[in-house]
């Protein structure tokens, strides 16, 4: 990780990460987001980028699609899963948040900003966010708790 956390350090982009690392852990898939995949981009080396998307409206209420025929966990619930797994993980050496929302509920982005906060505070892992098509209200809020 001393690698790793130098390049960060140095504010050198996700690409380079990804060139320093052996895997991406990316997450969440569908309703299998108990588990994190792991997914080998290019490198070689044994630290881990925990990609993390935040896509869509941010709640701590599940979502409904399909009709109402299939439910999603809520944003919270998922973010939650994923930085506990995280935090269990050793070779974890980076957090990229990939966020594209509009925002949502005050207490949702709330608490997802103090799940990622105290995440970077007991781990000591980089936490980098990086913005898709909108990162507004809410999505941005999330932003501030990262590191870059």
């Amino acid at each position: 990780m001393g690698r790793l956390a130098s390049a960060l350090r140095t504010g050198l982009l996700a690409t380079t990460l990804i060139g320093l690392t052996g895997c991406v852990v990316i997450s969440p898939f569908g309703s299998q987001d108990d588990q994190l995949r792991e997914t080998t981009v290019q490198g070689e080396g044994d630290s881990k980028i925990l990609w993390l998307p935040i896509s869509g409206f941010i709640s701590d209420a599940p979502a409904s699609r399909e009709l109402g025929l299939v439910q999603q966990p809520s944003t919270l619930a998922t973010v939650s899963r994923a930085l506990d797994k995280a935090a269990d993980d050793d070779e974890i050496g980076a957090v990229v948040l990939r966020i594209n929302s509009p925002g949502g509920t005050v207490a949702a982005a709330d608490e997802i900003h103090s799940r990622i906060a105290r995440y970077r505070r007991e781990t000591g892992v980089p936490v980098i966010a990086s913005f898709g098509g909108v990162a507004a209200s809410g999505g941005y809020y999330v932003a501030m708790a990262a590191d870059t």
